[in-house]
């Protein structure tokens, strides 16, 4: 049987009669009803569909041109075309400045890690970092400050280690070791570093070690002491060396105190010169009086009062060798006596003659310059002491000069 042509009674909607078993008209005019309902009532649900798809659609597209602006931005920045993205960047709404903050933020990161794994130089880091601010304009990028310092901070390490390695291969072992101290953790030549150090701090011992020997052969022993006290400082404090270089600070102390001792010691006419001063010591005496130069006519001359009391008189031909006066007063400082080993409180002072003229020094008391004049050093001791044969010794100061008098 044919295929026939039939339309719904209800919607006129036509369709095929593809099944030729049904004969009977209204049987397949009710099937027909049937599919006609069903149809009509997928109908709104279609249009759902339809607007969920535009509409998705829509945001679809309207997402992709946003996202658009920021593509663009990342590539003009990435080519580095400065024009272009400023032109973008107009575009650009708050929220995809923000997003490109922090993709610049991201960037900062991988260029601070490219640094430090020595993927790239200093020189390339400092110029991608600079193209990136000129890219971030006034965006916040919250970790450029952290991380530049720690780029710098990198880049002085590693310019100290090259230095260093400088400084050592010329023997200029404490420079190198200052450098060396430079060196920072997150350096990759830091464990380097810590060996070096302990390699040239035994060096720079060593050097010093030597120079304090030979210094001390020439008796130049304040030279022996201060390359001594350099090398303690940089030997470690368990080491065996630290042990004998400290003997050799005791054996060199003691032989620089007996070289000053011997050079303070005061002989006939011994000659003392300083800045202010040209003097000659002439002798000492224990005595009650004190007499000026010429005794030969008429003159004064100073006596104790008191009979208890006697004068060791230390005398000096003294003359002013500045172009300035001086106070006479403060030519004698830092006294010690020491009688039978043991030190004495005394008490002391000072005259001065010219001619046939003695006068005690005052506070006012100076001598003009160029002027000469006989000055006497004065202790006052007890006259029980100046019977006794005991030792009896006298340090001072002669503007400035140690001087060490053993008078028995």
């Amino acid at each position: 049987m044919c295929n026939e042509e039939k339309s719904c009674p209800y919607c006129g909607h036509i369709f095929e009669d593809t099944n030729p078993i049904i004969e009977d008209t209204d049987t397949a005019i009710a099937s027909t009803a049937i599919v006609a309902k069903k149809q009509k009532k997928l109908r709104p649900l279609f249009l759902v569909l339809t607007m969920i798809i535009i509409l998705g659609g829509i945001t679809t597209f309207v997402v992709l041109n946003l996202n658009n602006n920021l593509k663009k931005a990342k590539n003009y920045y990435i080519s580095k075309d400065f024009d272009a993205f400023v032109e973008i960047e107009k575009k650009m709404s708050e929220e995809e400045k923000m997003d490109f903050a922090e993709y610049l933020e991201k960037d900062v990161e991988h260029i601070g890690n490219d640094y430090s794994n020595d993927t790239i130089t200093y020189a390339e880091t400092k110029e991608k970092m600079d193209t990136l601010m000129q890219f971030a304009q006034d965006l916040p990028i919250n970790n450029y400050k952290s991380t530049t310092e720690k780029i710098n901070a990198l880049h002085s390490s590693q310019s100290s280690y090259k230095e260093a390695i400088k400084k050592e291969r010329k023997g200029d072992y404490e420079d190198a070791i200052l450098l060396y101290k430079q060196v920072i953790e997150e350096d990759s030549n830091y464990s380097d570093t810590q060996e070096k150090l302990i390699t040239v701090k035994a060096k720079l011992v060593d050097d010093y070690t030597a120079k304090a020997i030979k210094n001390a052969q020439e008796e130049k022993y304040e030279s022996a002491l201060d390359y001594l006290e350099t090398a303690l400082f940089y030997v470690g404090s368990t080491s065996t060396s630290r042990k004998t270089l400290l003997a050799l600070q005791e054996e060199y102390t003691q032989k620089k105190e007996e070289q000053s001792r011997k050079k303070a010691l005061l002989t006939k006419k011994k000659e003392i010169k300083t800045s202010n001063i040209n003097a000659q010591f002439k002798n000492a005496k224990i005595t009650s009086e004190i007499y000026p130069d010429d005794t030969s006519g008429f003159y004064m001359y100073y006596k104790s009062k008191d009979t208890s009391e006697v004068y060791l008189d230390i005398q000096f031909k003294l003359k002013n060798s500045s172009s300035t006066s001086i106070e006479l007063e403060k030519l004698i400082s830092d006294i010690t006596v020491l009688y039978d080993g043991k030190e004495k409180v005394i008490s002391y002072g000072s005259m001065y003659s010219s001619g046939s003229s003695i006068d005690t020094v005052e506070r006012w008391s100076t001598l003009s310059a160029g002027k000469e004049v006989t000055f006497h050093f004065l202790i006052i001791l007890p006259t029980k002491l100046s019977e006794s044969d005991a030792p009896l010794e006298v340090e001072f100061y002669l503007d400035g000069e140690r001087q060490i008098l053993v008078y028995r």
